[in-house]
C-alpha cells in the first residue's frame, strides 16, 4: 500500500460525472465488483462442495476535492443522497479519446463532507450499484 504525506493530490485527467455535473478533481474513486456464489451440493457420499455463479454486486467509493465556495459537488451528492434516489455516474479514468469509461447508476449510500475554512474541502462518497455497469470507449 503506497502512503502519501501531505496534502492530497487530484487524479490527473480523471472526471466524475454525478448526475451529469462533471467533477474533474476526484483524489481517489474505487470501484468493486463481486459475483455471489450459491451452493449447489447435492448431498451424497462425495462430501464435495459445489457452486454456481449467482448475481453480480457492485459497490463504489470515492473523494472528490472541492471548492468550498462551489456548493455544486456538494448539493449534487447530499439531495441524491437523502432523497433515496438512483443517480446516473459516469467515470472516466483519463479524458483521452479511445480510453474506457464506466456508466452505471447506483444510490448514494454514504456522504461525508468535513467542514474546513479556506481550503478545498475532502467530499467522501459510497455507492451501491443499481443494475449493470457499462464500459465503452470514450469519443
Amino acid at each position: 500500500m503506497a502512503v502519501q504525506n501531505g496534502p492530497l493530490v487530484a487524479l490527473t485527467d480523471a472526471k466524475l460525472e454525478i448526475a451529469s455535473n462533471a467533477f474533474d478533481l476526484p483524489v481517489a474513486f474505487d470501484f468493486e465488483s463481486t459475483l455471489d456464489m450459491v451452493e449447489t451440493t447435492n448431498f451424497d457420499d462425495s462430501g464435495k462442495k459445489t457452486y454456481g455463479a449467482g448475481n453480480i454486486d457492485a459497490t463504489c467509493g470515492g473523494t472528490l476535492l472541492l471548492d468550498p465556495a462551489d456548493t455544486t459537488g456538494h448539493d449534487v451528492l447530499w439531495t441524491n443522497h437523502l432523497a433515496k434516489t438512483l443517480t446516473a455516474f459516469i467515470y472516466y479514468p483519463t479524458t483521452n479519446v479511445g480510453d474506457p469509461k464506466w456508466s452505471f447508476n447506483a444510490f448514494i449510500t454514504k456522504v461525508g463532507i468535513p467542514v474546513r475554512q479556506g481550503e478545498r474541502i475532502e467530499v467522501s462518497f459510497e455507492l451501491q450499484v443499481s443494475g449493470g455497469v457499462t464500459k465503452a470507449a470514450q469519443t
